[in-house]
């Protein structure tokens, strides 16, 4: 089992909230470390989405052969 993805921030911050739920779809384990860094959420699923293309639903993958309309559906979720 891999080790739990460290999300930075505090834990009751809508930002943090995202990069979670994003984690969760991709089925990885979370940890909480209390910092404000919420502002890099949007980055941070831009990440974790690349990175797990092969997990979770195929729609907000973000998978980059999707091209600017996968992308662009990606964006949308993000920035909700």
């Amino acid at each position: 089992m891999a080790a739990p993805v460290t999300v930075y921030g505090p834990a009751i911050s809508p930002a943090v909230a995202r990069v979670a739920a994003c984690l969760l779809e991709k089925g990885r384990a979370i940890q909480i470390q209390q910092v404000d860094m919420s502002k890099e959420s949007r980055a941070n699923c831009r990440y974790i989405c690349d990175q797990y293309t092969d997990r979770g639903k195929s729609d907000p993958s973000g998978k980059k052969e999707d091209g600017a309309v996968g992308r662009a559906a990606v964006e949308q979720w993000i920035e909700d």
